[in-house]
């Protein structure tokens, strides 16, 4: 009996981790928003150049999701969501420290590309192991 409490947990304390990631990918997307106004006269932009951070996010969002199958064939779950969130992760810091417009617009890759694979990751884990329910 105490086997299958301790599963149980473990299946639970999973999705609960699943859905914070879920809750925290969306996290850094309304943040470039907020932030626009600051980056754009750091920058010297124009108010249309956040086009830029939003075409290569999402571009690089949808090449990630249509890779994550292979990559979760090669690598497994951990080292993919593991490796994505560094991408993040480094996106993150190179948005803080870019000294040029061109590095801040490449962040935005390496955001999409960490926060595609994230979410591809994420939904195939639990629609593989939890069913509706659990």
């Amino acid at each position: 009996m105490q086997a299958s409490n301790t599963r149980s947990y473990t299946r639970h304390l999973l999705l609960v981790t699943a859905y914070l990631g879920f809750i925290s990918l969306g996290l850094p997307d309304t943040l470039i928003g907020v932030a626009w106004p600051s980056v754009r006269d750091f920058f010297e932009r124009q108010q249309s150049d956040i086009a830029w951070i939003f075409f290569g996010a999402g571009a690089s969002y949808f090449v990630s999701g249509l890779l994550t199958g292979k990559l979760l064939k090669s690598f497994g779950i951990g080292l993919l969501l593991g490796g994505s969130s560094l991408l993040v992760a480094a996106s993150a810091l190179g948005y803080s420290v870019a000294p040029a417009w061109g590095l801040f617009a490449a962040c935005a890759l390496l955001h999409g590309l960490g926060s595609g694979a994230i979410d591809a990751g994420l939904n195939h884990y639990v629609a593989n192991h939890f069913r509706h329910g659990t």
